[in-house]
């Protein structure tokens, strides 16, 4: 255990409506403060820990992949600078308190929940926040949505012949990740463009690229997926691919 003078706690923006948290220093783990709340003009921001490209994963409800990007930022910047920072905020407000705030309430998905178990893995003390059941919040970085959704037993040859057989069309737009798109509406077959939807998602690997996690499903030389903030796989619209180099 790391030796501090600092005493940490864990908080919901909410709670900033209802508490006045006199004498403590307010840090948002999660970037910009979103909505309105009292004493926002109070909070600091960590550097580096925006969630704002993180949105599609979360708002499909994809924590796994939320938990693996939030925790990446906290292994690059590492348990001794973030005490750092946390000191020298204080040091900024002249307390030895610090709230680590984030947006989700009660059992709901919250950033700060990992953020404040990264800090105790490295020994650093946080103090537990009533109310909130950190074995619940580990399930969410532990389960895979798409997993649980299942898929419906077809082969893989199929929906990769199947995929292959399909008319593309090249993201023009996508310069950065040249690629192709093939549209819901043009498949012809309602379900089975479902199911192979959820095959993709359930056998595809997690792919990182810019801040965000995609299932990525390959098959011969090429790889498919689809957009995360398509919440449920019966949203889903279109399908991607580009060549494997």
């Amino acid at each position: 255990m790391i030796n501090t003078d600092i005493e940490i706690v864990t908080a919901s923006f909410e709670s900033l409506n209802n508490k006045s948290y006199e004498g403590y220093t307010l840090v948002s783990v999660v970037g910009k403060v979103y909505g309105s709340f009292r004493n926002s003009e109070r909070v600091k921001k960590m550097v580096g820990f925006s969630i704002f490209r993180m949105y599609s994963n979360q708002r499909a409800g994809d924590f796994l992949a939320c938990n693996l990007l939030y925790r990446k930022k906290l292994e690059r910047k590492g348990a001794e600078r973030l005490l750092r920072d946390i000191r020298q905020f204080c040091e900024e407000e002249d307390t030895t308190k610090v709230v680590l705030l984030g947006y989700g309430q009660r059992d709901e998905f919250c950033y700060r929940h990992i953020f404040s178990d990264f800090l105790r893995a490295n020994g650093i003390p946080v103090k537990a926040e009533k109310g909130i059941d950190l074995i619940f919040q580990s399930k969410y970085w532990r389960e895979d949505i798409y997993k649980l959704r299942s898929h419906s037993n077809l082969t893989d040859q199929f929906v990769g012949d199947t995929l292959e057989s399909l008319e593309w069309t090249f993201a023009k737009t996508m310069s950065k990740n040249p690629h192709f798109y093939s549209i819901r509406e043009k498949f012809g077959n309602n379900s089975t463009f479902l199911q192979i939807v959820s095959h993709i998602r359930y056998f595809g690997d997690l792919v990182e690229f810019e801040d965000i996690i995609y299932r990525v499903w390959t098959y011969r030389n090429h790889s498919y997926w689809t957009i995360p903030s398509d919440l449920l796989n019966e949203d889903v619209y279109l399908i991607n691919r580009k060549i494997n180099l």
